[in-house]
């Protein structure tokens, strides 16, 4: 800090009516006087304005008029706020970030929870801190107590935020900028002189750091606006709270105008935003034509998309411009890798696991398996190992997985590998210090490679640790913050956009209204958007709301006092600012459409407004324009809106009216691309109604073409094509399947099933050293007893491995997983019984694998398919021997029904259909097949004659097989029940097109739509 003054700065005020009588009676005086030298002064000269636009336009002006500029700086706020803390050397770098603030709440509300766990304000501030730091800055910005505004509960809150802060020596930004101005007359000139322009009572936050500016200059001056309404009353404290400080202001000469007949308002309505888009374009490139030296202008609501439209509109056209909307282009922290990284983190279980896995790349995947760096292993293969897993112990938990996987008898390479895998992305500490979260963090990430981007995010943290390294924290609180700090996007936008001294610029509507254009389009004026709508405090009730902010005025109405300026003027003591209205974002909207409509009659502006009645996203949710249109409206003169007011079916009208006017300037250029861009879509339109034949949209491959590969289905597979072809086809020929939800509430029948049916494979004994492709010999299988005991100890042996990797974990078994493990032994005890109803075969073998193998359907046409028996039973212990065979499968549902005519409506049955005739092929003996439900018990018995009656059908699957011409049957979407999933975006096709071609192309399984 230099040595304090001995002169006090000299300071002058001056008021003008607009911003071009600022710039004509003070701008243009003070850079003629400070220009030529500025370069040789020790310190900087200065010119502050709000905004970056602002900083253009001023140097834009200065260009214009043959101005030096060499030495004169044109900054912002920030860019002062950063001059000011180089002069106060190491003190500068300890301001709290929005993102540390956050974590310094919910670890002060922590330490609130554990003393009082009662207090719901500080559990709300936990949940969301960021929703009460929004509020909190508010009140901090104004200099006030914070504890003497909010409830009791908060006040607690607060308190040891503050406690936290003091303890690591941080300051929050609005603490460093009443230092600032506090300090301000005890430092050396920091400016040489300044200019301050463009600032009005909206920017209260800011006076303590223009006052520290003005304070650390040798000669300042600020350029004032008159009140204006809305929020006369802070315009006003703004300029009396400045002469109070700097002395009285100076009024300017009000601005002459020549007289001139004041334009038409262009009026415009679009249909929809990109529409509003285009009109407005066609406006611009109408000035342009008419007006070569014009200064155009479109002012666009903040947050609005069209402003970004808008831009790319310019930029097809070949318009410069400078545009200051545009698009966060992702940076290296914002890949889906390192997010979905944070997430698993953030929740280690089976979906952000497996979400992190199809993220990361595969050779990441195989080292960190060890796998090596030429294997199949893939994301596809962890899925499908832990979906296995899943199916035994109904666990999303990782390490219950990872045991079960290790412990088991026979471990696959794919299970060893996914494994493996689970062990080497662990999951952070439940808890600990900032530091050693932060290394355990750093130790994770190197394992995947990511060192760049652990020294990217390691300077955001340095300080932050550096102070507050010994905090005990929830990896959770880690995780969130270390989420808010990994913002790394660039903005970007046209190329044609950003050119900072175009005639076009697009600006928001208050950034606009400071400065002096010939042509001005004020755009998005329809409701909801300008204004926007009132968004109260996220964390407070309404009425919370009210009443903090109700105290917060009576707090300031204490602290307003007389001027010494004359009586009537009021001012504000230095320390504190104005409070932001409650609904200042409507002020700021209404002040900003009112100036700008002002520029009409100042300074002969031309001015054209427009509004869209619906949104791309919402077609179904109409939207009129706003109270600003209307007010338009009722302004101009144009015929062609009705005076008392615009109904709907009004605005529609006129919406067609302005797009047809847009498509004449424009030309017909639009309609080409359209043109070009249908195509795909006319050609998909045809293709789905060209008779029986499918097209490539409709599930199937180019007609006359064949599979890449042969299509080799097992009959399980077959079963499951039928009742959801376009899965079938995406999954079979294309190698897409939609992600396996792993849910319980998914996975409660298919477990049961696979449980039942593993536990009854078990009832006859299975030589180990069987040969491959050798089947198993059938024996004898037990009675009643004998079967109840070995199925009984199967499903106790299998509990106590489930338990086993359970309490691996640390964690008991449920007792919802008890009471599945229950169901699944009485249905599987159920099922045995039905055995008892087969006569005469009591011979048997279970989990009989049938290897690939075609089935001759004559005329050289051959089906491929393989599979697995659940149960075969026989006459004999030599199943080519026997006379008798019978199949047996078991259906863990309510209902077993096995018939011919069912088979053809639904496909169930399709799976033991094709067994009984594959093995009816190889054995000599009559063949029959059945189903088992522990209700119904043993369905009717269905003979291979039958099923060989269907030779049509079974050569309806050879065709499929061979040809990739799946097709569909089903609605893609309906609102009544649920249809298959599909991984790919689809066209929408009529139903009754599907129906139809499915019936022409599948004739025998026509009935199946």
């Amino acid at each position: 800090m230099g040595k304090p003054r001995d002169v006090q700065p000299k300071t002058s005020l001056f008021l003008g009516d607009s911003p071009e009588a600022l710039w004509q009676q003070v701008a243009l005086p003070w850079l003629r006087k400070q220009g030529p030298n500025a370069w040789r002064q020790l310190h900087p000269v200065v010119v502050v304005v709000p905004h970056r636009t602002a900083a253009f336009a001023f140097k834009q002006r200065a260009l214009e008029v043959n101005l030096n500029l060499l030495g004169v700086e044109v900054w912002t706020p920030p860019e002062v706020r950063l001059s000011l803390r180089a002069q106060d050397g190491e003190t500068n770098s300890h301001v709290l970030s929005r993102e540390t603030l956050d974590l310094v709440l919910r670890l002060a509300a922590r330490s609130v929870l554990q003393h009082n766990p009662r207090n719901r304000s500080a559990a709300a501030v936990v949940s969301d801190p960021g929703a009460f730091r929004q509020v909190l800055d508010r009140v901090w910005e104004t200099g006030v107590e914070a504890t003497e505004i909010f409830s009791p509960d908060l006040h607690v809150v607060i308190q040891r935020a503050q406690e936290v802060m003091r303890e690591a020596g941080w300051q929050t930004s609005q603490q460093e900028g009443f230092r600032l101005e506090a300090e301000a007359s005890q430092r050396g000139p920091a400016f040489s002189a300044s200019l301050t322009l463009g600032f009005t009572g909206e920017d209260w936050a800011l006076l303590p750091l223009l006052s520290a500016l003005i304070q650390a200059s040798s000669e300042s001056t600020v350029g004032l606006y008159p009140p204006t309404s809305p929020g006369e009353e802070a315009d006003q404290l703004w300029i009396s709270t400045l002469e109070e400080r700097f002395g009285a202001y100076q009024q300017l000469e009000p601005t002459e105008v020549a007289e001139q007949a004041i334009p038409d308002v262009a009026l415009h309505l679009a249909k929809d935003v990109s529409t509003e888009a285009r009109v407005i374009t066609a406006q611009v490139a109408t000035w342009l034509a008419e007006n070569p030296d014009a200064r155009i202008c479109v002012a666009v609501p903040p947050g609005a998309p069209l402003g970004l439209l808008l831009a790319e509109e310019l930029a097809s056209l070949g318009i410069p411009a400078h545009s200051r909307f545009g698009y966060r282009r992702p940076g290296m922290l914002e890949d889906a890798a390192w997010q979905r990284w944070l997430d698993y983190l953030a929740t280690p279980q089976l979906t952000t696991f497996l979400a992190l896995i199809e993220a990361l790349e595969p050779a990441v995947v195989r080292a960190l398996a060890e796998a090596g760096p030429a294997g199949s292993f893939d994301s596809r293969e962890v899925e499908r190992a832990l979906e296995g897993a899943y199916q035994q112990v109904l666990s999303e938990e990782l390490p219950v997985l990872a045991s079960w996987i290790e412990d088991s008898v026979q471990l696959s390479e794919r299970s060893r590998l996914t494994s493996k895998l689970l062990r080497q992305l662990s999951a952070l500490p439940g808890e600990g210090e900032l530091q050693l979260l932060w290394d355990s963090f750093v130790q994770q990430a190197q394992k995947l490679g990511w060192y760049e981007r652990v020294e990217l995010l390691q300077p955001r943290l340095d300080d932050v640790i550096e102070r507050g390294g010994t905090w005990l924290l929830r990896s959770s609180d880690f995780l969130s913050w270390l989420q808010a700090l990994n913002e790394t996007r660039e903005f970007s936008r046209p190329a044609e956009t950003h050119h900072y001294y175009a005639k076009v610029h697009l600006l928001t509507p208050r950034e606009a209204a400071g400065q002096s254009w010939t042509h001005l389009h004020v755009a998005g004026l329809t409701e909801g958007v300008s204004p926007p709508v009132v968004q109260e405090d996220a964390f407070l009730s309404r009425r919370e709301s009210l009443e903090w902010r109700r105290q917060l005025r009576a707090q300031f109405r204490r602290l307003v006092r007389e001027g010494k300026q004359g009586e009537g003027q009021e001012v504000l003591p230095p320390g504190y600012t104005w409070p932001a209205e409650m609904e200042a974002a409507l002020t700021r909207a209404r002040r900003a459409f009112l100036a700008c409509w002002a520029m009409r009659e100042e300074q002969g502006t031309v001015l054209a407004c427009s509004a869209h009645l619906g949104e791309e996203t919402r077609p179904s949710l109409p939207l009129l324009p706003s109270e600003f249109f209307l007010q338009a409206v009722r302004e101009t003169k144009s015929e062609h809106f009705p005076r008392g007011g615009l109904e709907e079916k009004a605005c529609r009208k006129l919406a067609q009216r302005s797009e047809a006017w847009a498509k004449v300037i424009l030309g017909d250029l639009d309609q080409l691309e359209e043109k070009a861009r249908s195509t795909a879509h006319l050609e998909a339109y045809r293709q789905r109604r060209a008779g029986e034949e499918y097209s490539p949209y409709e599930f199937t491959l180019q007609p006359g073409s064949t599979p890449p590969r042969p299509l080799r289905l097992s009959c399980r597979e077959w079963e499951r094509a039928l009742q959801a072809p376009a899965t079938a086809f995406l999954q079979y020929l294309l190698g897409v399947a939609p992600r396996i939800e792993f849910t319980t509430d998914a996975f409660n029948a298919r477990s049961r099933g696979v449980w039942t049916h593993q536990w009854l494979g078990a009832l006859v004994s299975r030589p180990r050293d069987l040969p491959k492709g050798e089947w198993p010999p059938l024996v004898c299988f037990p009675d009643q007893v004998q079967r109840d005991d070995v199925l009984r100890r199967k499903a106790r042996d299998f509990r106590d491995r489930v338990d086993e990797a359970w309490l691996q974990a640390n964690q008991p078994l449920p007792a919802w997983w008890l009471a599945r493990w229950e169901q699944a032994l009485g249905l599987t005890l159920d099922l045995a019984v039905s055995w008892e109803q087969v006569e005469n075969l009591d011979h048997a073998a279970t989990e009989w694998l049938l290897s690939e193998r075609p089935l001759a359907l004559g005329e050289g046409q051959n089906l491929w398919l393989r599979g697995r028996v659940d149960t075969l039973l026989a006459d004999a212990s030599d199943w080519r021997k026997a006379s008798r065979l019978l199949i047996l499968d078991y259906k863990t549902g309510t209902r077993s029904e096995f018939r011919v005519s069912k088979m053809l409506r639904d496909a169930g049955g399709v799976q033991l259909a094709l067994y009984a005739l594959l093995l009816s092929e190889m054995a000599k003996a009559e063949v029959t097949v059945a189903m088992v439900s522990p209700r119904d018990g043993l369905s009717e018995v269905v003979g291979t004659d039958v099923l060989e009656e269907l030779e049509s059908a079974w050569r309806e699957l050879v065709y499929l097989q061979n040809t990739g011409s799946f097709g569909w049957r089903h609605p893609l979407r309906d609102a009544f029940q649920s249809t298959e999933t599909l991984p790919l975006a689809t066209l929408s096709i009529p139903d009754k097109v599907g129906k139809r071609k499915w019936q022409q192309r599948h004739p025998t399984w026509g009935r199946l739509a």
